[in-house]
Protein backbone atom coordinates (compact mmCIF):
# COMPACT_ATOMS: atom_id res chain seq x y z
CA UNK A 1 0.00 0.00 0.00
CA UNK A 2 1.27 3.29 -0.64
CA UNK A 3 0.88 4.93 2.25
CA UNK A 4 1.81 8.70 0.96
CA UNK A 5 -1.31 8.92 -0.63
CA UNK A 6 -3.58 11.52 1.56
CA UNK A 7 -6.51 10.42 -0.17
CA UNK A 8 -6.66 7.02 0.40
CA UNK A 9 -5.36 7.61 3.89
CA UNK A 10 -8.69 9.96 4.55
CA UNK A 11 -10.92 7.23 2.90
CA UNK A 12 -8.85 4.39 5.39
CA UNK A 13 -9.74 7.19 8.66
CA UNK A 14 -13.27 7.02 7.62
CA UNK A 15 -13.51 3.53 7.31
CA UNK A 16 -11.64 3.07 10.94
CA UNK A 17 -13.84 5.87 12.58
CA UNK A 18 -16.78 4.06 11.73
CA UNK A 19 -15.71 0.95 12.29
CA UNK A 20 -15.42 2.37 16.05
CA UNK A 21 -18.70 3.94 16.13
CA UNK A 22 -20.75 0.76 15.27
CA UNK A 23 -18.35 -1.12 17.10
CA UNK A 24 -17.70 -3.31 14.41
CA UNK A 25 -14.38 -5.68 15.34
CA UNK A 26 -14.17 -7.35 11.98
CA UNK A 27 -14.32 -5.98 8.61
CA UNK A 28 -13.93 -7.03 5.28
CA UNK A 29 -13.46 -4.58 2.24
CA UNK A 30 -13.19 -5.20 -1.55
CA UNK A 31 -11.56 -3.07 -4.26
CA UNK A 32 -9.36 -1.23 -1.68
CA UNK A 33 -6.95 -1.30 -5.13
CA UNK A 34 -3.59 -1.21 -2.94
CA UNK A 35 -1.26 -2.97 -4.43
CA UNK A 36 1.12 -5.71 -2.96
CA UNK A 37 0.27 -7.30 0.21
CA UNK A 38 0.95 -6.91 3.82
CA UNK A 39 0.15 -6.29 7.33
CA UNK A 40 0.76 -2.73 9.13
CA UNK A 41 -1.51 -1.17 12.87
CA UNK A 42 -3.41 2.28 12.39
CA UNK A 43 -4.55 3.08 15.40
CA UNK A 44 -5.97 0.04 17.43
CA UNK A 45 -6.58 -1.94 14.89
CA UNK A 46 -4.57 -4.38 11.88
CA UNK A 47 -5.59 -3.92 8.63
CA UNK A 48 -3.88 -7.25 6.60
CA UNK A 49 -4.09 -6.64 2.38
CA UNK A 50 -3.94 -8.59 -0.37
CA UNK A 51 -3.51 -7.32 -3.65
CA UNK A 52 -1.46 -7.28 -7.35
CA UNK A 53 0.79 -5.41 -8.94
CA UNK A 54 -1.73 -2.33 -10.16
CA UNK A 55 -3.83 -0.69 -8.62
CA UNK A 56 -6.92 -2.95 -8.87
CA UNK A 57 -9.19 -4.96 -6.94
CA UNK A 58 -7.28 -6.18 -3.93
CA UNK A 59 -9.07 -7.28 -0.35
CA UNK A 60 -8.46 -6.57 3.49
CA UNK A 61 -9.30 -7.27 7.00
CA UNK A 62 -9.77 -5.22 9.55
CA UNK A 63 -9.20 -6.41 13.35
CA UNK A 64 -9.46 -4.52 16.33
CA UNK A 65 -7.30 -4.73 19.01
CA UNK A 66 -8.69 -7.86 20.88
CA UNK A 67 -9.17 -10.13 17.59
CA UNK A 68 -5.71 -8.69 16.38
CA UNK A 69 -3.61 -10.53 19.34
CA UNK A 70 -5.40 -13.59 18.16
CA UNK A 71 -4.01 -13.81 14.95
CA UNK A 72 -1.62 -17.10 13.88
CA UNK A 73 -1.31 -16.14 10.65
CA UNK A 74 -2.37 -14.36 7.06
CA UNK A 75 -2.29 -15.93 3.84
CA UNK A 76 -2.57 -13.61 0.93
CA UNK A 77 -3.66 -15.69 -1.96
CA UNK A 78 -4.70 -13.04 -4.32
CA UNK A 79 -6.28 -9.80 -5.19
CA UNK A 80 -9.03 -11.24 -5.09
CA UNK A 81 -9.04 -13.94 -1.65
CA UNK A 82 -7.27 -13.40 1.73
CA UNK A 83 -7.28 -15.98 4.78
CA UNK A 84 -6.66 -14.54 8.47
CA UNK A 85 -6.30 -17.38 10.72
CA UNK A 86 -7.44 -16.63 14.47
CA UNK A 87 -6.95 -18.60 17.53
CA UNK A 88 -9.82 -19.16 19.16
CA UNK A 89 -11.58 -21.97 21.62
CA UNK A 90 -12.38 -24.81 20.92
CA UNK A 91 -11.70 -24.06 17.63
CA UNK A 92 -9.66 -21.59 15.44
CA UNK A 93 -11.36 -19.17 12.99
CA UNK A 94 -10.53 -18.86 9.40
CA UNK A 95 -11.90 -15.50 8.26
CA UNK A 96 -12.12 -15.10 4.47
CA UNK A 97 -12.56 -11.98 2.20
CA UNK A 98 -13.24 -12.47 -1.02
CA UNK A 99 -13.86 -10.92 -4.29
CA UNK A 100 -15.49 -12.90 -6.76
CA UNK A 101 -14.53 -12.73 -10.64
CA UNK A 102 -17.73 -10.41 -12.24
CA UNK A 103 -20.34 -11.77 -14.20
CA UNK A 104 -18.34 -11.44 -17.52
CA UNK A 105 -15.39 -13.98 -16.51
CA UNK A 106 -15.86 -17.11 -17.82
CA UNK A 107 -17.22 -20.37 -15.61
CA UNK A 108 -13.55 -22.16 -15.28
CA UNK A 109 -12.66 -18.64 -13.53
CA UNK A 110 -15.54 -18.77 -11.56
CA UNK A 111 -15.62 -22.43 -10.51
CA UNK A 112 -11.36 -21.80 -9.98
CA UNK A 113 -11.89 -19.17 -7.26
CA UNK A 114 -14.63 -21.55 -5.80
CA UNK A 115 -12.63 -24.26 -5.05
CA UNK A 116 -9.90 -22.04 -3.40
CA UNK A 117 -11.78 -20.49 -0.81
CA UNK A 118 -11.36 -22.80 1.53
CA UNK A 119 -7.63 -24.23 0.50
CA UNK A 120 -6.16 -23.98 4.03
CA UNK A 121 -8.65 -24.35 6.26
CA UNK A 122 -8.80 -27.68 8.51
CA UNK A 123 -12.06 -29.21 8.73
CA UNK A 124 -12.35 -28.91 12.23
CA UNK A 125 -12.29 -25.06 12.19
CA UNK A 126 -15.08 -22.70 11.76
CA UNK A 127 -14.48 -20.83 8.41
CA UNK A 128 -16.60 -17.09 7.70
CA UNK A 129 -16.07 -15.82 4.25
CA UNK A 130 -16.84 -12.37 3.65
CA UNK A 131 -16.96 -9.64 0.85
CA UNK A 132 -18.51 -9.78 -2.88
CA UNK A 133 -19.48 -12.40 -4.51
CA UNK A 134 -20.90 -10.64 -7.54
CA UNK A 135 -24.07 -12.76 -6.65
CA UNK A 136 -27.30 -11.93 -5.81
CA UNK A 137 -28.95 -14.50 -3.48
CA UNK A 138 -32.42 -12.92 -3.32
CA UNK A 139 -34.76 -11.86 -0.27
CA UNK A 140 -36.66 -15.93 -0.82
CA UNK A 141 -35.35 -18.55 1.78
CA UNK A 142 -33.52 -21.19 0.99
CA UNK A 143 -33.84 -23.85 3.57
CA UNK A 144 -30.91 -23.43 6.16
CA UNK A 145 -28.80 -21.47 3.52
CA UNK A 146 -30.73 -18.05 2.56
CA UNK A 147 -32.07 -16.02 4.79
CA UNK A 148 -35.31 -13.32 4.13
CA UNK A 149 -33.28 -9.96 4.19
CA UNK A 150 -31.44 -10.05 0.30
CA UNK A 151 -31.79 -7.74 -1.97
CA UNK A 152 -33.90 -8.08 -5.62
CA UNK A 153 -34.14 -11.59 -7.54
CA UNK A 154 -31.87 -14.15 -7.07
CA UNK A 155 -29.30 -14.53 -10.28
CA UNK A 156 -27.47 -17.26 -12.08
CA UNK A 157 -24.03 -16.20 -10.05
CA UNK A 158 -26.75 -16.11 -6.55
CA UNK A 159 -27.59 -19.64 -7.60
CA UNK A 160 -23.96 -20.75 -7.82
CA UNK A 161 -22.87 -19.46 -4.30
CA UNK A 162 -25.95 -21.23 -3.11
CA UNK A 163 -24.61 -24.02 -4.30
CA UNK A 164 -21.31 -23.69 -2.84
CA UNK A 165 -22.74 -22.99 0.45
CA UNK A 166 -24.64 -26.51 0.19
CA UNK A 167 -21.97 -28.66 -1.50
CA UNK A 168 -18.96 -27.14 0.74
CA UNK A 169 -18.55 -29.50 3.43
CA UNK A 170 -20.97 -31.59 5.88
CA UNK A 171 -20.96 -28.20 8.03
CA UNK A 172 -24.04 -26.21 7.58
CA UNK A 173 -23.57 -23.17 5.45
CA UNK A 174 -26.09 -20.05 5.35
CA UNK A 175 -26.20 -16.88 3.33
CA UNK A 176 -27.10 -13.75 5.47
CA UNK A 177 -27.85 -10.23 3.93
CA UNK A 178 -27.85 -7.54 5.87
CA UNK A 179 -31.38 -6.31 7.18
CA UNK A 180 -33.25 -3.88 4.43
CA UNK A 181 -33.24 -0.73 7.07
CA UNK A 182 -29.51 -1.98 8.48
CA UNK A 183 -26.39 0.61 7.18
CA UNK A 184 -24.67 -1.62 5.01
CA UNK A 185 -27.50 -3.09 2.25
CA UNK A 186 -27.13 -5.90 -0.27
CA UNK A 187 -23.63 -7.08 1.80
CA UNK A 188 -23.54 -10.56 2.50
CA UNK A 189 -21.74 -13.23 4.84
CA UNK A 190 -21.38 -16.90 4.18
CA UNK A 191 -20.24 -18.49 7.49
CA UNK A 192 -19.89 -22.60 8.63
CA UNK A 193 -23.01 -22.58 11.11
CA UNK A 194 -24.46 -25.05 13.40
CA UNK A 195 -27.56 -23.75 14.62
CA UNK A 196 -30.89 -21.95 13.80
CA UNK A 197 -30.22 -18.65 12.26
CA UNK A 198 -33.68 -17.77 11.70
Amino acid sequence: MEHSNTDQQGKLDNVLMEMNRMRINCLGLCEVRWTGNGQFRKNDKTITYSGEHEHQRGVALILDKRLSKSILGCWPKSDRMLLVKLKASPFNINMIVAYAPTTDADEQTIEEFYDSLYSNCKSQEISISMGDFNAKVGCEKHGKTVGPHGLGMRNERGERLIDWCEETSDNEHMVCSAPPDDVIHGSALVTSYTGQPW
